[in-house]
């Protein structure tokens, strides 16, 4: 997952700023050392990428002028992708007999029950 950090210089002069952060295995934050003009912005990016199901917190220091820190807090979690049919019946399906040729057409519904959009396809398996 990515996120978008906006940070604006609304001040009368230059201000420079910077992130003295050690990307981790989970979180990684696109940032140097920049000097933002007066009016000026800058976006940054930050990346999440859970490895585990669990809640993480991190705290990301922003610089600014080399004179004092501010603190910006990024909060994600790890979750599962899970998708279920809608009727649990429907996890046999009977397409009875047919003869060679022949087709019939069965239609089931899957529901997201995941925290996350999550993607989801069919394969076609060839069986022989």
């Amino acid at each position: 997952y990515q996120a978008v950090l906006t940070v604006a210089n609304r001040d009368d002069q230059d201000i420079s700023f910077d992130v003295p952060w050690e990307n981790k295995e989970h979180l990684e934050v696109s940032a140097g050392a920049s000097v933002l003009q007066k009016g000026e912005s800058k976006d940054i990016l930050i990346t999440f990428m859970p490895k585990d199901i669990v809640q993480y917190v991190e705290t990301v220091p922003f610089e600014i002028n080399g004179l004092y820190t501010v603190p910006f807090t990024v909060t994600g979690e790890g979750t599962i992708p899970r998708v279920e049919l809608l009727n649990p019946s429907h996890k046999v399906l009977n397409f009875g007999a047919l003869r060679v040729g022949e087709t019939v057409k069965r239609q089931v519904k899957v529901v997201c029950k995941s925290k996350v959009p999550t993607p989801f396809s069919l394969a076609n398996l060839d069986l022989s």
